[in-house]
């Protein structure tokens, strides 16, 4: 079955001169659907609050209905909405350890499916077997001489396997 997915306008319904933003009551669906803040957070997790001080909508919202999130522990996503997605169900108590986990996995794209990707498998396969300098490969695939030597070196495109890996 398919998700439906709300856009919420969050309004500014919050108290702003306490230590941290607390929410008045906003209605929001009750069901588990994503619901996606379009007034706040631009490119970014949408956030409220002045200044130096903000507080991400959906740590607010998990908060309210949960309590606070405990010492040494941090909000983690279910959802493929994980950005814009402030419905306090989408979200899990986790550690740091899990989050990177789940970013490795779960949510950054790498290789062809990034939406930057200037190589292609194919071309990464070429440049771990050519003799040529990463200068001279750069010129030829568009890049910087720098992305060469990274993926060279195997610090990017590592899922990608030559035939002596294989």
């Amino acid at each position: 079955m398919k998700r439906k997915t709300y856009f919420i306008k969050v309004i500014s319904s919050f108290v702003t001169f306490q230590s941290k933003p607390s929410l008045i009551d906003v209605k929001l669906p009750s069901n588990d659907d994503c619901w996606i803040c379009t007034s706040h957070g631009g490119k970014n997790y949408p956030r409220v609050g002045s200044g130096r001080k903000s507080v991400l909508i959906y740590k607010i919202l998990w908060e309210k209905k949960n309590g606070k999130v405990p010492k040494g522990k941090i909000l983690l996503t279910t959802c493929k909405n994980w950005q814009k997605c402030i419905n306090p169900n989408h979200r899990i108590l986790g550690t740091r350890i899990k989050l990177a986990h789940q970013k490795m996995h779960l949510h950054r794209p790498f290789g062809e499916s990034h939406h930057l990707h200037k190589l292609t498998d194919r071309k990464v396969r070429t440049i771990l077997k050519s003799k040529l300098s990463d200068i001279a490969l750069a010129k030829r695939y568009d890049c910087s001489d720098v992305t060469i030597n990274r993926v060279r070196h195997r610090k990017i495109w590592k899922h990608i396997k030559t035939e002596e890996e294989r």
